[in-house]
């Protein structure tokens, strides 16, 4: 597939050809980095977190704090009202101490969108301050 955008140019109009499909050639950086983790840094979940809260729990780990100290996870509770057919989702963020091939321990949660009745599963997202260690904004769509 073969996209043409129309360029303004001092001399006139130009044409810009790409594809839409991504090749072995369009992201050589991305692919070098995060194509392969090494063996000696790869770390399974279930060395360092129990059953309980990879299974019952059910926590969707996140990835780390941007200081690598923590590890992000959130949990999703449904709550069936009896005054209302749809189910009501409520989220909880967790930090985990992350210390290297040992059992991480959980050192804080909090209750994410706290003032709002969400209705319908969210995908969520959690990106790191840019001049702020202490913040993180957690959003979902």
């Amino acid at each position: 597939m073969e996209i043409r955008i129309r360029a303004s140019r001092r001399n006139g109009w130009g044409s810009l050809r790409g594809s839409v499909h991504p090749t072995r050639h369009a992201f050589p950086v991305c692919k070098s980095l995060f194509g392969r983790i090494p063996g000696r840094m790869a770390v399974p979940l279930k060395d360092i977190v129990d059953h309980n809260t990879l299974l019952e729990d059910g926590h969707v780990f996140m990835g780390f704090s941007k200081d690598g100290q923590f590890v992000i996870s959130y949990t999703l509770v449904l709550d069936f009202g009896e005054d209302s057919a749809m189910p009501c989702y409520s989220y909880k963020l967790h930090w985990w101490k992350f210390r290297d091939r040992q059992p991480m321990v959980k050192v804080s949660e909090i209750q994410l969108f706290a003032e709002e009745k969400i209705s319908l599963a969210l995908h969520l997202a959690v990106c790191s301050w840019p001049t702020d260690d202490t913040k993180i904004l957690v959003y979902g769509w």
